[in-house]
């Protein structure tokens, strides 16, 4: 059995890059899902802090068109064929959309510009 993960509102809200740097200055990181479970997961937990959407670590901020996870400001991994739940109705992986956010209400994943403003969550290491 997995152990369960723990996520915490930072209580501000920031752009990807503050986020990162906000979760890490913490020591914990940006939610970083690999399953459907964790996916759930994080969605029950903006719910039951009237949170309307966060950031998750996935961005091509490093490579253009390569998705990443951040786990730190040096280390990284590739998405590859690795659980996602992006919505099929959303903008794909194209000029500004660099970063991906999660907004509670629907759970799939969507590709945003990295300055827009959403809830700062992370991820207890």
């Amino acid at each position: 059995m997995q152990p369960q993960l723990g996520y915490i509102d930072m209580g501000t809200t920031g752009t990807w890059y503050q986020a990162r740097d906000a979760c890490l200055n913490a020591g914990h990181q940006m939610p970083i899902l690999q399953s459907s479970a964790e996916n759930a997961a994080l969605a029950t937990f903006l719910n039951a802090n009237t949170l309307p959407r966060t950031w998750l670590a996935l961005s091509d901020t490093y490579t253009e068109g390569v998705l990443e996870w951040t786990v730190s400001t040096v280390h990284r991994f590739v998405l590859g064929s690795a659980y996602t739940n992006f919505d099929p109705g959303a903008a794909t992986n194209t000029g500004s959309l660099d970063c991906v956010d999660f907004p509670a209400g629907t759970a799939v994943w969507r590709m945003r510009g990295c300055n827009q403003m959403k809830s700062i969550v992370c991820m207890q290491v």
